[in-house]
């Protein structure tokens, strides 16, 4: 974004520098609100001035109310330097997010908002897959189970960090699925893959004769990549293009399905993502896991001397193949 369009964006947002609200929900991807909805809706019963702030051009204000079931005050920020500017000196009581490492790199912390409130995106666990330091800096962080209390007061013992406020809350994904009417699949040759980001993921480890091998046995494939991953395209080791103009029984996406598409799904592929266990836990189907190499960000983990959860849930949940 170049200085003009940096003014301009200012311009347009200059509320967000000079009102104070009770309420500021921050969404990276449009599909955060799947995570932070309920919760939002429960705070807005006792916050009056709500804001909405997205960095997701994508997102807009009419969709959003309508997932809220109320009014907000709705802004884009896009996701450069703009949002870096923004962060600093946003004014609120709470803020809701599912943005990890808030202080720890270029997005700060407002010294005007008084608690920075986190929902998990997934269930996995807080000591592998994410940065040692990812969730240090939050108020408030809403857990998905007891082993995320469990490693979040281990490493703030360890460390000496201040203790967090936890409290227990549920996925909200998984509910929505398991609370979709219709479930029913009739196509069991019908399968969608999960790839998770980086150097250890399917969409940059295994080939195209990966997909091929499954085309070729006439089954329906849908692959479904990390919107991160957009960021690695250059990275992505199969020709999802090539194989999308050979095979007509095979589509892909960035962008996450709906429950009623993912519900017609039997069995899903995945590696480490953790649309493995919304899909496992949310329709009770299996997932196949190709055993690659763990998503490891964290090369401290160890130290907790707690197994991560998704690496216990896997053969629970479905089947490891090499």
């Amino acid at each position: 974004m170049n200085l003009k369009e940096n003014i301009i964006h200012i311009r347009r947002n200059i509320k967000l520098f000079t009102k104070k609200f009770d309420l500021i929900i921050y969404s990276e991807y449009q599909s955060d609100l799947n995570h932070t909805y309920k919760i939002t809706q429960q705070f807005s019963k006792k916050c009056n001035k709500i804001c909405y702030i997205t960095s997701d051009q994508n997102d807009n204000k009419k969709n959003v109310e309508k997932k809220l079931n109320f009014s907000v005050e709705f802004f884009y920020i896009s996701s450069g330097i703009f949002r870096t500017f923004v962060f600093n000196f946003l004014k609120s009581k709470f803020m809701i997010l599912t943005l990890t490492d808030i202080d720890n790199n270029y997005l700060k912390k407002s010294k005007f908002v008084s608690n920075y409130i986190y929902i998990f995106h997934s269930i996995t666990s807080t000591h592998m897959c994410y940065l040692e330091d990812a969730f240090d800096n939050y108020d408030v962080i809403f857990c998905v189970g007891k082993y995320q209390f469990k490693e979040i007061r281990k490493r703030e013992k360890i460390y000496k960090l201040k203790p967090k406020k936890l409290l227990p809350y549920y996925h909200a994904r998984i509910q929505t699925l398991r609370n979709l009417k219709n479930k029913n699949y009739n196509c069991k040759k019908k399968i969608i893959i999960c790839s998770t980001w980086g150097k250890n993921s399917i969409s940059e480890t295994l080939d195209n004769d990966f997909l091929i091998n499954l085309l070729e046995e006439k089954i329906e494939v849908f692959f479904q990549l990390h919107k991160m991953s957009l960021n690695r395209v250059n990275k992505l080791n199969i020709d999802l293009e090539k194989i999308k103009n050979q095979y007509e029984k095979f589509t892909f996406s960035y962008e996450y399905l709906s429950p009623k598409k993912l519900s017609e799904y039997s069995v899903m592929l995945s590696d480490w993502s953790g649309a493995a266990t919304e899909f496992a836990f949310g329709f009770k189907r299996p997932v196949i896991f190709i055993d690659l190499k763990k998503k490891v960000r964290n090369f401290n983990y160890k130290k907790l001397n707690i197994i991560p959860f998704e690496v216990s849930i896997r053969e629970k949940i479905g089947k490891l193949i090499k």
